[in-house]
């Protein structure tokens, strides 16, 4: 009897010891968000330039007015309630990353938008082609001029460049990191992984958001990681709040592309509220392809 005891004793003692060198051995904060820097880093290097397929709907409820004909004896028509109808726009654009190595190797995303409601836009091999010549820093305010293009067939009264897939991993892979606070929030599974929930704040200007008067716009969100890698699974960005005019959310998922060997984004959703006006968007990623400016490659897309 005595010796049953002790058995059982010593198996409490293991399986206490073992639950505690467990929880000595997680990351702490800091070490989570240093991997996940250097992922996004690495994430530049390893990524080269890569191309891929973005199919983009927005959609924003727009009030309208019926008109019904005429009665008798009366002149002009008489006006039915306002009610709401849906204004969608549809766009296909080749979505770009490019890393520049004069930048430190950080990276930018772009998309060009080669389609409108089902109207190509003209020239559009040309003009990607046009991307790639002269120098790094031509190409680059080439591609920012494109970018400032391609968003104003963005509907609604909310002028936006940043609406892009990686535009979030900015706050991980920035200049200056004293810009943001960060906790820890909770536990998720994503894609088979076990990943930390991370808020973040930003806190410090310049922020990486400005306004058309070129105020500082402040950001603030979540970034789901892999605390064990550093692995970037999903993001979200948000500005504004209850007490503001303007309030917006955008949030991404990534997948495991095979012929790339890297995570690369699956959709990204938006939603932004003005006053009383939501508009709400859905871009979905595909055909991933990596190139090298170099070399003459076929950028067309094929529905």
């Amino acid at each position: 009897m005595h010796r049953s005891v002790a058995v059982l004793v010593s198996l409490n003692l293991t399986v206490s010891f073992l639950s505690h060198s467990y929880a000595a051995q997680e990351p702490d904060l800091d070490t989570v968000l240093s991997r996940a820097s250097e992922y996004v880093q690495s994430y530049a290097r390893e990524l080269g330039m890569v191309i891929a397929r973005e199919e983009y709907v927005q959609r924003m409820p727009v009030a309208s007015v019926a008109s019904l004909p005429s009665a008798p004896g009366i002149e002009g028509n008489i006006r039915a309630p306002m009610r709401l109808e849906s204004h969608e726009r549809q766009m296909v654009s080749d979505y770009m990353m490019v890393r520049l190595p004069s930048e430190g190797d950080h990276w930018i995303g772009f998309r060009a938008v080669v389609e409108v409601d089902g109207r190509p836009i003209p020239d559009r091999v040309e003009r990607l082609q046009e991307l790639f010549e002269g120098t790094e820093e031509e190409a680059v305010e080439r591609w920012r001029k494109l970018s400032r293009e391609s968003a104003r067939y963005n509907i609604g009264a909310v002028n936006r460049n940043t609406n892009v897939p990686t535009f979030a991993l900015l706050v991980l892979g920035g200049s200056n990191p004293d810009s943001f606070e960060f906790a820890r929030m909770s536990d998720d599974r994503v894609e088979g992984l076990d990943v930390w929930v991370v808020s973040y704040q930003e806190v410090a200007a310049p922020t990486l958001i400005t306004g058309l008067q070129g105020e500082d716009v402040f950001i603030h969100g979540r970034l789901w990681i892999d605390p064990e890698d550093g692995r970037v699974v999903r993001t979200e960005v948000q500005t504004g709040g209850p007490d503001r005019a303007l309030r917006s959310n955008v949030t991404v998922r990534y997948r495991p592309n095979t012929e790339l060997g890297m995570w690369v984004p699956l959709d990204m959703k938006e939603r932004y509220e003005v006053g009383d006006t939501e508009i709400e968007a859905v871009a979905k990623y595909s055909n991933f392809q990596r190139f090298n400016v170099n070399v003459s490659v076929d950028t067309s897309v094929t529905k």
